[in-house]
C-alpha cells in the first residue's frame, strides 16, 4: 500500500498537509491532499478517501491500481457525490445496421450490469450524447466538419460526396424487420442520435426513479459541455465514473477536461471501447495514462461488487 504514497508527495503542484488529532496535534499518519474546499485524505491503513467528509453510511470502497495493474490502495467514494457518465453510446455508433463495432457492444453488455447497480446504490447516471440543434450546427468549426466527414470527399471531382454532422442518413432496417428513418447525422430528435437500444431501455427505467433520475445531456464532441458541468455543480457531484466511446477520443477528452475542472475522474476500463485498428493499443495507452495522470481505474465488475458489498 505504501507504494501509492510517493505519487502524491513527489508532486510539487499538490498541497499536502497533515490531518489533526482530537487534541489539535498533527496526525502524522493521515495526509490531506488538496485544499480546504476540494480535498482527498490518505493514510496507509485506510487508503484514499474521496468522500470529503461525507456520511460514512453513503461510502463504498474499491481497490485502486497503480500503472502496472497492481491493486495497491483502497479508494473510498461517496455515492451522493458520484455520477456515472456514459459517453456517445448512440445508435449511429453502435447499432449493427450503422456500424460494425463489436467492441462497443461488448462494453454495452457490461454496462447492462453496471447501470442497474448504480440505480440500486443511489449513484446518479448521466448519458452524454453528441447532439446538435440546427442553430448549433451552423457554428461548427470547419475542423470538426472536415475531420468527421473527410472519408466522403472525392478529390478528383467538383461534386464532393461528403458526410458529416447534419447530413441525411439512409433508412435502417431493425432486427424485427421494421424500417426507420435514421434522420440527419447527430441532429436532435433523430433516431441515429438516440441512445443505443439496450441503453435506451435502461434510461427509460432510470428516468422515472423516485430519486436521482437518469438524464440525457448534450455535448458537441470531445468535451463536457455546459449542460453536464452545470448539472454536476448544481447537485454537488464531485466524483465521475467514465464509460463510453471512443476510449482515446471523446472519453479521454471529456475525462481530461473534467480533471482540469477539479472533478475526481475514474475510468471504467472495460466499459469503454475503441475502434482504432491497432489491436487495442490505443485503449491500453489511455487506460495507463489515466492510471498515471488522469485519475483512477477500475472495471465494471469491480464497481458492481464494491457497491453491493458496502451499500445495502
Amino acid at each position: 500500500m505504501s507504494s501509492a504514497l510517493p505519487v502524491f508527495y513527489n508532486n510539487p503542484c499538490t498541497t499536502i498537509v497533515h490531518d489533526k488529532t482530537k487534541d489539535g496535534k498533527d496526525d502524522k499518519t493521515t495526509a490531506v491532499i488538496g485544499n480546504s474546499l476540494n480535498f482527498w485524505r490518505f493514510n496507509a491503513k485506510d487508503g484514499l478517501d474521496l468522500t470529503r467528509r461525507g456520511n460514512p453510511e453513503d461510502a463504498f470502497t474499491f481497490m485502486g491500481t497503480n500503472p502496472d495493474g497492481e491493486k495497491v490502495v483502497p479508494v473510498k467514494l461517496d455515492r451522493n457525490k458520484t455520477a456515472l457518465v456514459v459517453i456517445d453510446m448512440q445508435n449511429l455508433m453502435l447499432h449493427p445496421a450503422m456500424k460494425d463495432y463489436p467492441e462497443g457492444r461488448e462494453a454495452v453488455k457490461r454496462l447492462e450490469k453496471v447501470i442497474p447497480a448504480c440505480h440500486s446504490a443511489g449513484i446518479q447516471v448521466i448519458y452524454l450524447n453528441w447532439v446538435f440543434t440546427k442553430a448549433e450546427l451552423k457554428k461548427l468549426p470547419p475542423s470538426t466538419i472536415f475531420g468527421y466527414g473527410r472519408s466522403g470527399l472525392v478529390n478528383d471531382s467538383a461534386e464532393h460526396k461528403f458526410t458529416g454532422p447534419g447530413f441525411p442518413l439512409p433508412a435502417v432496417q431493425l432486427e424485427d424487420g421494421k424500417v426507420v428513418d435514421a434522420g440527419d447525422m447527430f441532429m436532435q430528435g433523430s433516431w441515429n442520435a438516440e441512445l443505443y437500444g439496450p441503453l435506451q431501455k435502461l434510461y427509460e427505467q432510470g428516468k422515472d426513479m423516485q430519486d436521482k433520475q437518469d438524464v440525457v445531456l448534450r455535448t458537441q464532441w470531445m468535451n463536457m459541455g455546459k449542460e453536464l458541468e452545470n448539472f454536476l455543480e448544481a447537485r454537488g457531484l464531485t466524483t465521475l465514473l467514465f464509460a463510453g466511446l471512443n476510449t482515446e477520443q471523446a472519453v479521454w477528452a471529456t475525462l481530461t477536461e473534467a480533471r482540469g475542472k477539479h472533478f475526481d475522474t475514474i475510468m471504467l476500463s472495460d466499459c469503454c471501447a475503441s475502434r482504432a485498428e491497432d489491436g487495442g493499443k490505443a485503449h491500453s495507452v489511455v487506460v495507463r495514462n489515466c492510471q498515471q495522470f488522469g485519475g483512477l481505474v477500475l472495471t465494471g465488475d469491480e464497481l458492481v461488487e464494491a457497491t453491493q458489498k458496502t451499500l445495502r
